[in-house]
């Protein structure tokens, strides 16, 4: 028996620490998360690869999680970036993420929390641009 399915692929990408500088999870921790949340809303395959973000000076370790349309769950192009989305979402709030980002074949959509923070070297930018200016006590 042969079965095809649609293929686009689905990218979530999620750091592995609370914010920048707090607890880091697991890759047993991450999957755990995961299944709890497909017991609720229905079963996807998903990879799980650890990866290295780097963007000009700032760099941060994560996970890239992809979404297969396995055959034996195939669905549509609409359930499977509902799902994506809803994940994130998920992951978002329970890893306390600053930002998540999906990557489908049309678009990037970059989730972030209502209090997300700037990367370290922002910061520390900002901190010295206070001091600089008077403005620490």
């Amino acid at each position: 028996m042969e079965i095809t399915t649609k293929t686009e692929d689905f990218v979530l990408y999620i750091g592995c620490k609370e914010r920048y500088n707090g607890r880091e999870f697991d890759k047993a921790e991450l999957i755990r998360v995961v299944q709890e949340n497909q017991e609720k809303v229905g079963v996807m395959c998903l990879s799980f690869t650890r990866i290295f973000y780097v963007a000009g000076d700032f760099q941060e370790e994560g996970w890239a999680i992809r979404l297969i349309n396995y055959g034996r769950f195939a669905k549509s192009y609409k359930e499977r970036k509902q799902y994506m989305i809803d994940l994130a979402l998920v992951l978002m709030k329970r890893f306390n993420q600053n930002r998540v980002s999906l990557v489908g074949p049309e678009d990037t959509v970059m989730f972030a929390s209502d209090d997300a923070e700037q990367s370290h070297k922002v910061l520390d930018e900002l901190a010295k641009l206070d001091e600089e200016l008077g403005l620490t006590p």
